[in-house]
């Protein structure tokens, strides 16, 4: 029986660290293959066009006047593509589901990556299902931090929150093992979105993955326990 051939994917994101982390964790994947990245919009049709993606995965607001014009445009000149469309926000994922394109999928910001890899190894469906809205919240978000800049910000108890985050633990759990309220874990995740630069939770996962894999300063298992 033939190999099953790998879903070509192409990432299109502003956020280095996005990408690295995304890139890293990508590449364990036997059914996935990451053919390329882009950063800007103006990249985006010229990319597809070169390598013929089947997926695209590809932040709302990689341009900066909004990517709506760009999906349009995409599914336009590409009509075979899914297109898989981080949102940062309830009121992006609505103005993307108010463009009906069929073969938009929305990865809301609390998706997990397994759930993002399910979707993309759908290349092969027809068409494309939006999920459902979900609860999001705004957060800030700062761009250029360097990597071990941001490690050296963070506090002990911040490195414990990012790794029980990066393992798919919600805020009640997190609260739970360490010991503390739900409220103080929200406070926690609000600083380290502003001070590492992140925008969401899937955002951090992947850079706490990245930084895992380079023998980043993560404390040890006992220490996510300790009061």
């Amino acid at each position: 029986m033939a190999a099953q051939k790998k879903v070509k994917l192409l990432l299109g994101d502003p956020r280095p660290a996005f990408r690295a982390g995304l890139r890293l964790l990508l590449s364990s994947e036997k059914d996935v293959a990451l053919i390329g990245e882009v950063e800007s919009a103006d990249q985006v049709v010229k990319k597809v066009t070169a390598l013929k993606p089947q997926v695209i995965l590809i932040h709302s607001q990689i341009s900066e006047f909004g990517g709506r014009n760009l999906l349009l445009q995409v599914q336009r000149n590409f009509p075979r593509m899914r297109m898989l469309v981080m949102v940062p926000s309830e009121d992006e994922e609505g103005s993307i589901r108010a463009l009906r394109i069929s073969t938009v999928q929305l990865v809301p910001r609390q998706a997990a990556f397994k759930q993002v890899l399910q979707w993309i190894l759908q290349a092969e469906t027809n068409g494309a299902t939006a999920v459902p809205a979900t609860r999001a919240t705004a957060t800030s978000s700062k761009s250029g931090v360097d990597e071990a800049e941001g490690d050296s910000l963070l506090s002990s108890r911040e490195r414990q929150v990012v790794e029980l985050v990066s393992q798919g633990f919600k805020n009640r759990e997190i609260a739970q093992r360490m010991f503390i309220s739900e409220q103080t874990v929200k406070n926690h995740l609000h600083n380290v979105f502003d001070k590492l630069g992140v925008s969401d939770r899937l955002e951090l996962a992947l850079y706490a993955i990245h930084k895992q894999m380079q023998g980043g300063l993560w404390r040890s298992p006992s220490e996510i326990s300790a009061r």
